[in-house]
């Protein structure tokens, strides 16, 4: 595979992506040790909202009004109060399973709403993830 230079990461960018990656995990799963479950989990959440809020400013792009429905939408206290309150009457691997089913409808719903492509990889890969999931549950 080849491609331009300034369009392919280096490897030193994959690995830098790579560490950073686990060094939020890491941070992650240490602040459940500090915290309750829900409010590490609600602040971990909150990252794709200050992304969506920073983007416009430091990378100068535009938010088409579907991106801001969507991003209103799924933003609303009406979900986070429904998402964290049912974290409390859920054992913590109920609560694991849950983590795993937010992604897999988040990419539904980027397919449906927002129209992106998806893959037969992933189409697998979220039916491996949730599928041992549910099976570590059985």
């Amino acid at each position: 595979m080849t491609c331009a230079a300034k369009t392919c990461p280096s490897a030193d960018a994959a690995h830098l992506d790579g560490a950073v990656m686990g060094l939020n995990w890491i941070l992650l799963f240490e602040a459940y040790r500090y915290t309750t479950v829900s409010a590490a989990t609600l602040s971990y959440y909150a990252s794709p909202v200050i992304v969506t809020m920073l983007c416009p400013v430091f990378f100068h792009e535009n938010l088409t009004k579907k991106q801001v429905l969507c991003f209103v939408m799924s933003t609303a206290g009406v979900t986070y109060c429904l998402y964290f309150s049912a974290l409390k009457e859920l054992r913590g691997q109920e609560a694991a399973i849950l983590s795993y089913i937010d992604p897999a409808v988040a990419v539904v719903i980027s397919v449906l709403v927002l129209g992106e492509g998806i893959t037969g990889l992933q189409v697998i890969g979220g039916i491996l993830i949730i599928g041992f999931a549910v099976w570590n549950e059985v």
